[in-house]
């Protein structure tokens, strides 16, 4: 029976193990790099300054312990995961949108670090595996293979909870990433309401003004209409007022139109299209009567001449309409013809000084 003398140790050349070593080689000199470096830049000084006869060979030596500072620094941090970064665009973005760019390269950063926890399991899964199978079980190296086998059982439980610890950090970074769009997408919204309300609360405030401006416009203009109009139209307003026993009081032209109405007892306008014919012979009649009433001496010596201007005039308004005219008879001559002998009887007795002529013509004779 031969005794065994203790289990051989195989080591198995990994690309974990890799790695570690050659972060090793990389880390060791840039320290004493770093080091000489300060050593270096330290004595130039003090020569220069302190002494007064300065070592040529400083700068030189210090740019070249710089520059392979600088590469060695380069593959430390690569395999860290923090190289360096240009952040003027991350500077310059706002606060949000750099929060939320900050957040996503952390959780990119986790996840990295999760994948790299991830595998060192499954080095460590994988190199228990080999030293168990090297610390010989069939040998007698059972305790050996047993201490190894908790050793590896632990490598791998540390690092499917350092795995499982990245993911969550890195799904609350992925939350906070949402909830950051979220609230700036919230955030646009609201300037956005506020802004149309702004612009609302200006556009009635105008809409107010314009409103009052033109209801205080249509009321001057209908005063003006109402209490400025030409002489003319208030003589004219007042006769055909007489003419229609009271309902139109009221006669207007409006501004910038040529158009006459009339207003009724409660103050409902009409256009001359709007009466009948009658009552629009009795404002033309009004009209005439107001204009030959305002050229005071102007051709007083002519006569208003008037043919059967009442035939179409109801029964009720021929009375009024003879005394408007019998009115402008005390001013002027008025010839009034006519056809029918009872308005001829109707203007006598209105207008007592008025002489009646009857002439005969061929109707007469025949």
């Amino acid at each position: 029976m031969s005794a065994h003398a203790g289990p051989t140790a195989v080591t198995e050349l990994t690309p974990h193990r890799i790695e570690q070593a050659l972060r090793h080689m990389a880390e060791f000199p840039a320290v004493c790099l770093v080091l000489g470096e300060i050593v270096v830049l330290f004595a130039g000084v003090t020569s220069r300054y302190a002494f007064h006869a300065p070592l040529v060979w400083s700068d030189e030596l210090a740019s070249i312990m710089f520059l392979w500072l600088a590469m060695l620094g380069a593959v430390i941090a690569l395999q860290r995961g923090e190289h360096m970064r240009l952040t003027v665009i991350a500077a310059g973005l706002p606060p949000t949108w750099r929060a939320r760019a900050e957040a996503l390269a952390e959780a990119e950063r986790l996840e990295r670090e999760a994948e790299a926890a991830r595998a060192a399991a499954d080095t460590s899964a994988g190199l228990a595996t080999t030293e168990l199978a090297a610390a010989g079980i069939a040998d007698g190296g059972l305790e050996d293979a047993r201490r190894l086998a908790a050793e590896a059982r632990l490598e791998a439980e540390d690092a499917l909870q350092a795995f499982d610890e990245l993911t969550a950090e890195a799904a609350t970074l992925r939350t906070r990433i949402d909830a950051v769009g979220r609230e700036d997408r919230l955030a646009s919204l609201r300037l956005e309401d506020e802004t149309l309300g702004e612009l609302i609360a200006a556009d009635v405030r105008e809409y107010t003004v314009l409103v009052l401006a033109s209801q205080l416009l249509t009321r001057a203009q209908a005063r003006y209409e109402r209490e400025r109009q030409p002489e003319v139209v208030k003589r004219a307003e007042a006769a055909f007022a007489r003419m229609t026993n009271g309902r139109f009081p009221h006669i207007a032209i409006p501004l910038g139109k040529e158009d006459i109405e009339v207003f009724t007892t409660n103050a409902a306008a009409a256009g001359t299209d709007k009466l009948s014919r009658g009552t629009a012979e009795q404002l033309y009649l009004a009209l005439r009567i107001g204009l030959v009433d305002q050229l005071g001496d102007v051709g007083a010596g002519l006569p208003v001449l008037m043919d059967d201007v009442l035939v179409n005039f109801s029964p009720d308004r021929l009375q009024p309409a003879a005394e408007a005219v019998a009115e402008l008879a005390e001013k002027r001559q008025v010839v009034f013809f006519t056809c029918h002998p009872a308005m001829a009887d109707l203007l006598c007795r209105v207008a007592p000084q008025a002489v009646r002529i009857e002439l005969e013509g061929p109707a007469a004779q025949s």
